[in-house]
């Protein structure tokens, strides 16, 4: 289940507008995250969007490393917060957003996303009390 398939991929554009106007927002250095349970049944536990700031990474080489980067942490660390997902029979859109400088490695990006993914599951735990 090491996988990070098309459909766990935010795509649709009222779904990322609806997330950037009422998301929730997380923020945890090099990463703001926006995230929301969504109203209507999906096909994923969660869906996911990526984005690097343009102004940051003028080049396109080096925004694609940098989301490469962190979809390869997600995926190896995605496991147990879709399985809570799963087995409270909830949801999530949510989005990273890198805001850092570029220089961090695979591990630090792993336990950053490691760490948004703990705080995504207390929240959705605070919730359902």
């Amino acid at each position: 289940m090491l996988t990070f398939q098309k459909k766990e991929r935010l795509c649709n554009r009222t779904v990322i507008d609806h997330l950037f106007s009422d998301g929730k927002k997380i923020h945890i250095t090099p990463f703001v995250v926006l995230w929301e349970q969504p109203e209507e049944p999906m096909d994923t536990p969660l869906k996911l969007l990526i984005t690097v700031s343009k102004r940051n990474f003028p080049l396109a080489v080096r925004r694609n490393a940098i989301k490469r980067l962190i979809r390869e942490a997600f995926r190896l660390n995605k496991q147990h917060f879709v399985t809570f997902l799963e087995s409270t029979h909830r949801q999530c859109n949510f989005c990273i957003i890198y805001t850092g400088s570029g220089n961090d490695s695979l591990k630090q990006m792993e336990s950053k996303i490691l760490l948004i993914l703990q705080r995504l599951q207390s929240a959705y735990e605070k919730t359902a009390g």
